[in-house]
């Protein structure tokens, strides 16, 4: 990629996150979380130890990310959802000091399953602010939520 066309790239992305709504920006965090840590389990299976650190230090800092603006007083599962972020981002550190790309899977599947229910949830939003009823959720073949 030429200088120019990483440059431009850098400038859209800088824009869609400075014009994306904060639900827009979770589900953005989590599309990323769920990348770094794809990305760091396959460098931890290749024993690529520079590259495991750099993308689950990227995942780190989104964690922490998250857990710094979760409001512990907004929901109930709030403080459920703190203890599974504690929780990922304490495995996420070890799996990486030990290369331990099965604790990087975990930690992924555990994450992706988050940012399917928020990407759900955000399209029920935008569903309901255009005043067309959601779809009915059902559970998909993995286990997971879906659309009917």
């Amino acid at each position: 990629m030429t200088a120019t066309a990483t440059a431009r790239r850098a400038q859209f992305l800088r824009e869609s996150v400075l014009s994306a709504s904060p639900e827009r920006l979770v589900t953005m965090m989590y599309d990323r979380l769920v990348l770094d840590l794809e990305r760091a389990g396959a460098a931890a299976e290749a024993r690529d130890r520079s590259a495991t650190v750099q993308h689950a230090s990227h995942a780190q800092d989104i964690l922490a990310e998250l857990m710094s603006t979760l409001d512990l007083s907004f929901w109930d599962g709030a403080k459920e959802l703190f203890a599974l972020y504690t929780h990922l981002l304490t495995e996420t550190m070890g799996a990486t000091v030990t290369l331990d790309a099965a604790r990087l899977a975990t930690c992924r599947t555990h994450v992706a399953g988050l940012r399917d229910a928020w990407h759900g949830a955000l399209h029920e939003i935008n569903v309901e602010a255009r005043g067309i009823p959601a779809p009915e959720r059902t559970v998909g073949p993995r286990g997971d939520l879906g659309i009917a």
